[in-house]
């Protein structure tokens, strides 16, 4: 009896198989990056923009193209709400949309200053959308950046990702998974922050030298023929990742250009590399290029009859990279000068960090955090004004940085017979 049984059983799972909600992949449209804008003065203010894989641009088989054209396309809607609007976005395309391979959300500066909240909470509900996802702001409208073209990558949303990595290197930027930045918003005694992409015009429009070069011939201010008179349309704006947006109680609060950036993550000790010039001391009017390889920061709070302050302890190795005179800089007298010179220079990028910050009381190193784990009870009596406390408060900063190398030199080559 119990043979038939088990081959009635088998015979019934055969018609079980499958999944109910399934959506085969040539019905996907995989989404590549998201961006949230917010629009003031329109009756559905929010506006969702998704990049989207384009399947006819994915090469097929060895060496196949996909047909020459771009790589992503571009699908947007709006909404009363930010869910109505990234469903609008989502009606609009042929295809249903999926959102499991998104690597990038973009917040454009008018949702910002509406706080973070409504993004983060879409991004935490929505099963699809990982915490991985690197969470970056846009000056002015986020759509924009998704309608740019990739200079090197085809595909826009693997240009930003190689962007990212490289500004993390140079430590003028500090791109941040949207996990971690949510570690940073709920911790007590620290803001958040965000990194920058800028869309921004190219070098030949900037520098005229380079403009009038690209000029195409007959289209100057004598040109004639057919081309005079034509409009030449401008170069395409490029994209980079620098600098950082700073963020109170969730609000945009101001933002700190590239070398302010360097000065913050030197503050809080997570320095990766970077590159600074400063005087020769043996040429006046020479300079000396100087590398960052590592570092670390110790910060400790103090608290001395009643009047908190913070110590904060920085040392730094790095080595030469380039001078512009001949005078031998590889000595050990001239490699302690030299450090002492980046020393001085890299404490003054940290001094102007911190000021910028406490004019915008927004406490992203986390002097307020270190507190709380070192003297949770000087903490709890400050918590409900620490903004203003931080405003006023007294850091004590002490840089020490050490030349390790040269470089394949001792000393620099001379180019004409001594």
């Amino acid at each position: 009896m119990s043979k038939y049984l088990l081959l009635f059983l088998a015979a019934v799972l055969l018609l079980l198989t499958g999944c109910w909600s399934r959506i085969e992949v040539d019905k996907l449209a995989i989404v590549r990056c998201l961006a949230i804008d917010y629009l003031p003065e329109a009756s559905e203010p929010y506006l969702v923009t998704l990049s989207v894989a384009r399947p006819a641009a994915i090469p097929v088989g060895d060496g196949a193209g996909g047909g020459g054209s771009t790589a992503t396309q571009v699908f947007s809607g709006t909404g009363t709400s930010l869910d109505l609007a990234l469903n609008n976005a989502a009606l609009s395309m042929p295809r249903h949309a999926y959102f499991t391979h998104n690597e990038v959300v973009l917040i454009g500066e008018e949702a910002a200053k509406r706080g973070l909240q409504a993004t983060v909470d879409l991004v935490m509900r929505f099963h699809q959308l990982r915490l991985t996802n690197f969470l970056l702001l846009v000056p002015g409208i986020a759509h924009d950046v998704l309608l740019a073209s990739g200079r090197l990558e085809a595909a826009l949303p693997q240009e930003i990702l190689g962007l990212l990595e490289r500004a993390r290197l140079s430590s003028e930027s500090d791109p941040l998974e949207i996990y971690h930045i949510l570690r940073q918003a709920v911790t007590e005694g620290q803001e958040a922050h965000l990194a920058v992409l800028r869309l921004a015009p190219p070098p030949e429009q900037a520098l005229p030298e380079i403009a009038a070069e690209k000029q195409p011939a007959g289209q100057g201010a004598q040109g004639g023929g057919a081309g005079q008179g034509a409009e030449v349309a401008p170069p395409p704006e490029v994209l980079s990742v620098n600098g950082t947006a700073v963020f109170r109680d969730e609000m945009l609060a101001g933002f700190l250009a590239p070398r302010e950036t360097r000065g913050y993550l030197l503050l809080a000790g997570r320095i990766r590399r970077g590159v600074l010039s400063v005087p020769d001391p043996l040429a006046p009017g020479k300079s000396v290029s100087l590398g960052i390889l590592r570092g670390n920061s110790k910060i400790t709070p103090r608290l001395e009859a009643g009047r908190l302050s913070f110590l904060v302890e920085t040392e730094l190795e790095g080595d030469i990279l380039s001078q512009e005179s001949l005078e031998n800089l590889s000595t050990p007298e001239m490699l302690e000068k030299l450090g002492t010179a980046k020393a001085e220079a890299l404490k003054e990028e940290m001094t102007q960090t911190l000021r910028r910050l406490q004019e915008m009381e927004a406490d992203i190193v986390g002097f307020g955090t270190i507190l709380r784990r070192r003297n949770p009870q000087a903490f709890q009596a400050l918590a409900g004004r620490w903004p203003q406390v931080f405003r006023n408060l007294e850091v004590d900063i002490q840089v020490q940085a050490h030349i390790r190398r040269t470089g394949l030199l001792s000393r620099t080559v001379p180019l004409q017979p001594q």
